[in-house]
């Protein structure tokens, strides 16, 4: 995490995977950045964040903080229908 310009005990939730065809994929989410904010809210942790994002409906637009190559960017993501982990055949 030093090379990410990351200090100890900040706030943060590592994303690591974005599903293809995801709200995160199509906001431009990638694979090692560092979550720091949700809205007005620091990130405590990957749970946070995670239950955060599942209490947010279908249509709302999650506003993202984050940390891509120790440089921070805003990223906003539309909430769309879960994707099954199944496919019916």
């Amino acid at each position: 995490m030093r090379d990410m310009n990351l200090t100890g005990a900040q706030p943060k939730a590592v994303i690591t995977m974005v599903s293809p065809g995801s709200s995160g994929q199509r906001a431009g989410l990638r694979p090692g950045d560092v979550v720091t904010k949700l809205g007005a809210e620091a990130v405590r942790n990957a749970a946070f964040l995670r239950t955060r994002i599942a209490l947010l409906r279908v249509g709302e637009t999650a506003e993202l903080e984050i940390l891509r190559e120790g440089k921070p960017m805003t990223v906003r993501a539309v909430m769309t229908e879960r994707q099954s982990q199944t496919s019916s055949k």
